[in-house]
């Protein structure tokens, strides 16, 4: 049996139908993977035009974007040592 007839008589209204694909796409939907929430620190240099030395900002996210972020990042709280950006 093709699986269009077989989807039919099991709900052969068209509201019937529409309903159940709402359900199905609310679903799908919901079932996607997201990023968990994290903190960590980004360096980004920038390279000095009147200096011969670059400097650089260090910046504090707190999101799920992390591997969005194209600069060095770097972890926070991870024990007695320094921070991964000192050094």
């Amino acid at each position: 049996m093709e699986a269009k007839t077989l989807f039919r008589q099991l709900l052969p209204s068209p509201s019937g139908r529409i309903i159940a694909m709402l359900i199905l796409l609310l679903t799908i939907s919901g079932t996607s993977v997201a990023a968990e929430k994290e903190a960590y620190a980004m360096k980004k240099y920038y390279s000095a035009t009147s200096y011969s030395d670059s400097y650089y900002t260090l910046t504090f996210f707190y999101d799920d974007l992390r591997s969005t972020r194209g600069d060095e990042t770097y972890d926070l709280n991870t024990g007695n040592d320094n921070p991964g950006w000192i050094g």
